[in-house]
């Protein structure tokens, strides 16, 4: 369910776009390709989930919370893609690294306090990856690419992300694949098609 719920972000985008930018409007090919898409997630994960718990009131504040933080992650892209035609990408992205880090120090320190820090090897590694492999690399490619491709076509790529959660959880725990995935892939594989060569221009 958080998958299906996560993977609005891209069509949030998309409506967003089409009334704050230039040259990313909605078409009906680019409707039927996002369209396509999500119905290849709700595919894989409905054939591949376990939805005893669908409604739990906890599962269902989980999925309000990641509703709005998706709605919230579109308008941080339209916002990213409007800004970044008077400021250099690597500014935005380092005034909002320095932004974030203070407010969830200040969080930290607020609700956890200063004892609830232990640097051990595994969190200073992990620590790591987040800010140097995800922050940092990750971030940089994402901001690069939104100044040169219209956003609506970029996000369409995260309909992906459940796939491959999957696909991944497969090579490395050995969890089951099945025909649900198959279908969901060609769907999302399709969709995305259609999103990206709907004649859309970077601005």
């Amino acid at each position: 369910e958080m998958c299906i719920r996560d993977s609005i972000y891209p069509v949030f985008v998309a409506v967003f776009a089409h009334y704050l930018l230039v040259n990313d409007r909605l078409t009906l090919r680019k409707c039927a390709g996002l369209a396509t898409a999500f119905g290849g997630v709700v595919i894989v994960v409905v054939l591949a989930g376990d939805h005893e718990g669908a409604r739990d009131p906890s599962t269902l504040r989980g999925d309000v919370t990641v509703l709005v933080s998706s709605f919230l992650l579109a308008i941080k892209t339209i916002y990213m893609k409007r800004v970044m035609r008077v400021i250099e990408p690597n500014k935005l992205l380092l005034w909002q690294f320095l932004i974030a880090v203070a407010l969830f120090a200040l969080t930290s320190l607020m609700f956890e306090g200063i004892d609830a820090y232990t640097f051990t090897a595994p969190a200073v590694a992990g620590l790591l990856y987040q800010g140097i492999a995800v922050a940092g690399f990750c971030f940089a490619c994402w901001a690069w690419l939104l100044k040169r491709h219209p956003a609506s076509q970029l996000t369409a790529f995260t309909f992906v992300t459940p796939l491959a959660g999957m696909v991944i959880g497969n090579v490395f725990r050995g969890d089951a694949l099945s025909m649900g995935l198959l279908l969901g892939g060609v769907l999302v594989t399709g969709g995305i098609y259609l999103v990206t060569t709907s004649g859309s221009r970077a601005v």
